[in-house]
């Protein structure tokens, strides 16, 4: 989702589109948030319910300057009130009081990074490197589990058996035979969703 989002907000930030300014910006910073969020949340967060990936042992140096980079800001300007340091001269947020000429009011500004195309492009480069990482170590310790439960069913045959009698109907389970259908369709790695 991730990889999506940051997609998405390219695909904004290119200006093609009939739709008013200030929605574009919104959507765009919104795709952007997420975007850091869910990498963050997959890879440098701690769960109760679903592990996290590791995978900075596995990245290059640039590509863990590019990961601490996301993650932090993450932790600094998307879920929290910081500036979000991306670079020497920018922020992905910034606030600002100033006193107009006039003198009468005082106004507050916020500015948050729309249309940063090259953090939008980080995130996406960033994303499907973690993206091919997980599946990897997805694969792995998917073959050592099969062969794990066959070698349990080959020495106790009774757990075939007890699998067979729990088996669930995916139409019971999605609430829609279509969606049941379309979850098993396709290849069975990538990010489909339904």
């Amino acid at each position: 989702m991730a990889n999506d989002f940051a997609s998405r907000a390219i695909a904004l930030s290119k200006g093609q589109t009939t739709l008013p300014s200030d929605f574009v910006d919104d959507c765009t910073v919104a795709f952007i948030s997420m975007a850091a969020v869910y990498y963050a949340r997959a890879t440098n967060t701690q769960s109760k319910h679903r592990k996290t990936f590791e995978i900075r042992t596995r990245l290059d140096e640039a590509e863990l300057r590019d990961h601490d980079l996301i993650c932090g800001l993450r932790d600094d300007a998307i879920a929290h009130y910081g500036p979000g340091v991306l670079g020497p001269d920018d922020n992905f947020r910034a606030d600002y009081m100033l006193l107009p000429e006039d003198g009468q009011q005082i106004v507050m500004l916020s500015r948050q990074t729309a249309r940063n195309r090259a953090f939008a492009e980080l995130v996406r480069r960033q994303s499907q490197r973690a993206l091919i990482l997980t599946q990897r170590s997805v694969h792995e310790r998917e073959v050592e589990m099969v062969s794990a439960l066959n070698d349990a069913v080959a020495i106790h045959p009774a757990l075939g058996v007890l699998a067979r009698d729990h088996t669930l109907d995916l139409d019971d389970l999605f609430g829609d035979p279509d969606l049941a259908k379309r979850a098993l369709a396709g290849p069975r790695v990538g990010t489909r969703r339904i």
